[in-house]
């Protein structure tokens, strides 16, 4: 329903809090691959030479079945419907759900309806698939597991979070709706005026989650009460009716009666967006206080599981448990406090240039004068020479508006894909209130990150339903890894060890990822109270007296959240170790990229099934 956006999130915590301490699988398709797991090299694998006819149908209506959920989906991913055998809907909605059922009602329909795929799915285990079909048969087979597993937690579906709520994504996705014909426009006003039916539905579960003792944490309320409070500011001179205004002035099929004739029904329809936000207040600052235990999910009776079961899996792509992450975390924090201690002993001259130049927000030197598009070009000259080759990309990219930047606080930039068949409209927006630190930032969200990724994954010709593939762990882990990479591109001004410094940013933005989330899991999966989140900075070496305030903090954000970048980026960086290891000097870091650009968004778990036919093809 929501467009997929691809975020780089601002750290979250102080930075005095953040000081570093430096003192001291599913089973293969049984016809189509081998009687090995599909986390072996599958050196038996047998693809078919021709397509499954049937399972080419499968793709096809599943395919259909996933646009046509909402006019919003269809319309960001496809500008040709008709070139997909799909025919245009004569009216918009937001969701084909019923709206007029209960929520107990409507995700028994919606497991239903996921089980029959699934089921559907399950008959060609066994049948003859080529490479691809087999690929996208694990892949899909993994999404609709991740799905039914939702199911489970229904009493979980937030329908607010911060981040990923209704309300924090609404303005940008109507913010971006491209205008390519009079349709698209008629479509949006009817979006804007459903707008109220769409968040009753929303507050209708928040409200039975609230009666069962699910309803969001008090700190987590303020924070998206003051969503719907900043969005709601300036109504007559609101972004959403300057944004509209400008892409009605550019739309050159429209003539100057029609388009002022459109100006004056988004005046009107734009006020049904604002009844919508209002109820989201109302209905969140009524259910304050219902929560039935105090802290992280940690506290709730199955709420380890939860994270377990669908948390992990849907942010990291990663199908290793609380456990497993924390003891990796932790060896993975105490090694870069040991790399980061040696730097400062070996090289303390270079890490007081990093100090000092962080500190006086010069590192990068002028590189952050630059505006967002040049800033783009110069990381895509400086940086792509260990990709696979790409022809030149075509973006739009500019600062947010203020409102937004402040409805999305915490997002430093997004990325926003074209439609599957209108390549041209990639954007990028930065968040008018971060203008610091572009050089990681951009790369993450441009080339070699996500802009990278999903135009390289584009140029391989997917078929229809691996195109709207989509998994947080490998699309941010992905941009992680990559823009992290971009550190030892850079010429930092005025100082000939940029390696060794490039290393430190590498080791801090990864400490970043890593503590932070390390706190979540604490928080969240083992249940962490103030004091044990005090006992935990000081055992870092940070200032405790923030405690609470980090504490308050994860409540107040999407648990789990951070898990995409600092897991996601695990998973994808060792990936490559595995790779490494397993060549030797036989491992070309070109060649690898191209394997993990063109297998597309997956669990990591099928993602090793392309990789281990890499490393047998080239032993």
């Amino acid at each position: 329903m929501i467009k997929k956006i691809y975020k780089k999130t601002l750290g979250i915590m102080l930075a005095a809090a953040m000081m570093l301490s430096v003192a001291g699988c599913s089973e293969p398709a049984k016809g189509a691959a081998t009687t090995q797991s599909a986390t072996e090299a599958s050196t038996a694998t047998v693809y078919a030479e021709t397509e499954n006819e049937e399972f080419e149908q499968y793709i096809k209506d599943a395919f259909t079945e996933d646009m046509l959920s909402s006019t919003e989906g269809y319309h960001t991913s496809i500008k040709d419907l008709s070139a997909f055998g799909i025919e245009r809907p004569a009216k918009a909605y937001w969701t084909t759900d019923d709206l007029s059922l209960s929520p107990e009602e409507s995700f028994e329909q919606g497991r239903k309806k996921t089980q029959e795929r699934y089921d559907r799915l399950m008959k060609f285990e066994g049948a003859s698939l080529t490479e691809e079909e087999y690929f996208t048969f694990l892949t899909e087979k993994s999404s609709l597991e991740l799905s039914l597993k939702s199911y489970e937690y229904a009493k979980y579906s937030e329908q607010f979070y911060p981040v990923r709520g209704l309300q924090s994504n609404i303005g940008t996705n109507l913010a971006e709706y491209l205008f390519r014909e009079k349709q698209d426009i008629d479509d949006y006003i009817t979006l804007m005026e459903t707008f109220p039916e769409l968040v009753d539905y929303s507050c209708k579960i928040e409200n039975w989650r609230a009666e069962q003792g699910y309803a969001m944490q008090d700190g987590m309320a303020d924070v998206v009460i003051g969503q719907c409070d900043t969005f709601l500011a300036d109504k007559d001179n609101h972004y959403l009716i300057q944004e509209f205004d400008r892409k009605v002035d550019e739309a050159d099929f429209l003539t100057a009666e029609e388009k002022a004739s459109y100006k004056e029904k988004d005046k009107e329809a734009i006020q049904y967006v604002f009844e919508g936000i209002e109820t989201i207040k109302k209905t969140v600052s009524a259910n304050k206080g219902k929560a039935s235990v105090k802290g992280g999910l940690a506290n709730y009776p199955d709420g380890k599981e939860y994270y377990n079961e669908y948390i992990i899996p849907y942010f990291a792509g990663s199908d290793k448990t609380g456990d497993e992450l924390i003891a990796e975390f932790d060896d993975r924090i105490a090694q870069i406090n040991t790399e980061m201690s040696m730097i400062i002993q070996n090289k303390p001259e270079v890490y007081q240039y990093y100090t000092e130049h962080v500190a006086n927000g010069t590192l990068f030197g002028d590189f952050d004068q630059n505006e967002v598009p040049d800033a783009l070009k110069k990381i895509e000259e400086k940086t792509l020479s260990n990709y696979p080759e790409l022809p030149e990309i075509q973006f739009h990219a500019s600062y947010l508006s203020p409102v937004l930047s402040d409805i999305m606080t915490n997002t430093l930039a997004y990325y926003m894909h074209p439609a599957f068949d209108d390549l041209e409209n990639n954007v990028i927006r930065a968040n008018v209130n971060h203008p610091e630190n572009k050089w990681l930032t951009l790369a993450h969200e441009g080339c070699p990150g996500h802009m990278f990724q999903f135009n390289y994954f584009m140029s391989t010709d997917p078929n229809p339903l691996r195109k709207s593939a989509y998994s947080l762990g490998y699309l941010e882990g992905w941009a992680v890894y990559s823009s992290y990479n971009t550190y030892y591109d850079f010429d930092f001004p005025g100082t000939d060890e940029d390696e060794t410094i490039a290393k430190i940013c590498y080791l801090s933005a990864e400490f970043g990822y890593l503590s932070q989330e390390r706190m979540d899991l604490g928080i969240n999966y083992e249940g962490w109270d103030v004091e044990k989140v005090a006992e935990y900075m000081t055992s870092q070496g940070w200032d405790a007296n923030f405690a609470q305030q980090n504490y308050d903090t994860f409540l107040a954000q999407d648990p789990g959240l951070l898990l995409s970048y600092s897991q996601g980026y695990n998973e994808m960086n060792g990936m490559r170790e595995y790779a490494e290891k397993k060549l030797g000097s036989r491992f070309d870091p070109v060649e690898f990229h191209k394997v993990i650009l063109t297998a597309g968004p997956c669990m990591y778990k099928d993602l090793k099934v392309k990789v281990d036919e890499y490393i047998e093809e080239n032993r």
